[in-house]
């Protein structure tokens, strides 16, 4: 049997730490590679000038070679980007998930089998999120047992005692952290 892919539709889905952390890392990166280009560009420069070449025949080639460099660079800048936009993609869809098992869980719904998909960081934080999910469900149970007992004392006792019954009964309900069980 084949294991289903669960493959993302969308590149970018946290355009606020995807975008961002890639446009730092892709600038800081060109930065580095322009002050190279810089130092390769004044060494050939300075090696063609020590070779007593006559003046402006050089020229040519170094035009050509700071056009190779920038063609390069803008090359290697696109790539480097949408490569890290796929990276943090990688973080940020396991993220992005958390987030709303957070939400459901404030809300009330439970979570079951929280699952990343193959290739994305975190998973032991899916792990963690599924035993918590479970611990929460057991203790549901735990108050859902609790309100049956007070329910079974209760009935047995006057109307006006049946009604503080009542009271401690919901008292004890909120509790529960799931309300769709």
């Amino acid at each position: 049997m084949s294991k289903k892919k669960y493959k993302r539709k969308y590149l970018i889905i946290d355009p606020a730490f995807q975008v961002r952390t890639s446009v730092i890392i892709t600038a800081s990166t060109a930065v580095f590679f322009i002050l190279l280009d810089i130092v390769i560009i004044s060494a050939t420069k300075s090696h063609l000038l020590a070779m007593n070449l006559p003046p402006g025949s050089f020229e040519p080639f170094l035009r050509k070679l700071i056009i190779f460099q920038i063609v390069i660079l803008l090359l290697f800048i696109c790539i480097q980007f949408f490569g890290l936009l796929i990276y943090t993609h990688k973080i940020a869809g396991p993220m992005v998930k958390v987030k709303n098992i957070l939400r459901n869980t404030i809300n009330g719904q439970k979570n079951t089998n929280t699952r990343f998909r193959d290739g994305d960081f975190f998973f032991d934080v899916a792990e963690l999120i599924t035993a918590v999910d479970q611990k929460l469900l057991e203790r549901d149970d735990e108050v859902n047992k609790l309100t049956k007992q007070i329910d079974q004392v209760f009935i047995k006792l006057p109307s006006d005692v049946q009604d503080e019954g009542h009271i401690i009964k919901n008292q004890v309900q909120k509790l529960k952290i799931f309300d769709k069980i």
